[in-house]
């Protein structure tokens, strides 16, 4: 059954490489970029990809090594392809938690805004968790707080859910993960990141 987002005909959000600085969480995607490049990773994995942002971001900022994009929409996926044409960069168009990939391919794995959409985290976090070598860095929209965990499917069929902090740092620690650094927060995003042990 398709989700929300591959009925919608147009992308949400800026698409195309002239409109990405107009993405609303600017500072996020510097932050994010800015420590990629000093920690000198050979390899990105973005999930939830979109239309290729993050990618665009980081390699015309210098990255030398390669990013994967992956999103279940092909329509995002087709115009990523596009946006990264001549980059060092390949997009798929994978589900979130199932990934063709082989265990600790990408020396980070990074995930922005597509938790709080999705049915639930586990199965995304854990697979991804699986292919991530070094760091895993996670962006969220809907700041995880102490309250528990309150799944909200809207009309559309798409979800606004809110996490328990314990609850999901405790998971992601247990797959061999340090316990997390806040990289950056505003009223918009909390931008977390945890090393692995």
């Amino acid at each position: 059954m398709p989700t929300f987002w591959q009925e919608r005909p147009e992308i949400m959000g800026p698409s195309t490489r002239d409109t990405f600085w107009t993405f609303t969480q600017r500072a996020t995607l510097e932050l994010v970029t800015r420590f990629i490049l000093e920690k000198q990773f050979t390899s990105v994995l973005d999930v939830g990809s979109s239309t290729g942002i993050v990618g665009c971001a980081i390699l015309s900022a210098g990255f030398k090594g390669k990013y994967c994009g992956v999103d279940n929409n092909e329509k995002a996926v087709i115009i990523g392809r596009k946006n990264l044409e001549g980059l060092n960069a390949e997009m798929f168009a994978y589900d979130a938690e199932k990934m063709d990939f082989p265990d600790k391919s990408f020396d980070v794995v990074f995930i922005k805004g597509l938790i709080e959409h999705a049915a639930y985290y586990e199965e995304i976090i854990k697979e991804s968790l699986r292919v991530c070598k070094k760091h895993f860095i996670l962006s969220m929209f809907i700041k995880p707080t102490s309250a528990p965990d309150k799944i909200n499917l809207q009309p559309q069929g798409y979800h606004l859910n809110h996490y328990n902090n314990e609850k999901l740092f405790s998971f992601i620690e247990k797959f061999g993960f340090r316990k997390s650094m806040l990289l950056y927060e505003d009223r918009i995003d909390i931008v977390l990141t945890w090393e692995r042990n």
